[in-house]
């Protein structure tokens, strides 16, 4: 079992952690951003205030990210046939 930010996440193997990192979309970037903030706060390494700025600013992209996912791709990429 590997595990990376103290154990809140784990992977059952070095290679489904190199998978995992290959195929990382925007949220599963967010959710490792989130994570590695809640081990460094929990860690003493941010202040209460500054894991709510962080954690405040993370909502915001994740609201985005959700709404960018579904968008559909209604352009037609410089193509007008």
């Amino acid at each position: 079992m590997e595990s990376i930010f103290g154990g809140l996440i784990q992977f059952e193997s070095d290679n489904e952690f190199d998978e995992f990192m290959s195929n990382m979309g925007g949220l599963d970037s967010l959710k490792i951003i989130e994570t590695a903030i809640e081990y460094a706060y929990q860690n003493n390494v941010y202040t209460q205030q500054e894991t709510y700025c962080i954690y405040k600013s993370l909502k915001k992209l994740k609201e985005n990210e959700i709404k960018t996912d579904n968008l559909c791709d209604d352009d037609n990429h410089g193509n007008i046939s």
